[in-house]
């Protein structure tokens, strides 16, 4: 299963909201997934500093039909996110 996952780094929401892409990139994205017939994702590490992120979302292109995240979105992007890595340390595969 071939996918494409865009990583991005935000410090912190900008008027309540999580700008993750831009309009452009967002279409740009799709087209490429469309095209190559793959999954695109994003993971956005929020807060904290690049290297010191405080959280990691992971955001399906699918689920996210707008480059901007309501903050409703961004935590139930988080809880889901640490689940799955959860289960993956508890598996022993830290690997995506």
């Amino acid at each position: 299963m071939k996918y494409c996952v865009e990583f991005k780094f935000r410090s912190r929401p900008f008027k309540s909201k999580l700008q993750w892409s831009s309009p452009k990139l967002l279409g740009r994205y799709g087209v490429f997934a469309k095209d190559n017939n793959i999954t695109f994702d994003g993971v956005v590490e929020l807060g904290g500093k690049a290297r010191k992120h405080k959280r990691v979302l992971g955001i399906s292109l699918k689920e996210a039909k707008s480059p901007a995240l309501s903050t409703e979105l961004v935590e139930k992007l988080e809880s889901r996110s640490k689940k799955i890595l959860l289960e993956r340390e508890t598996e022993g595969d830290t690997q995506p």
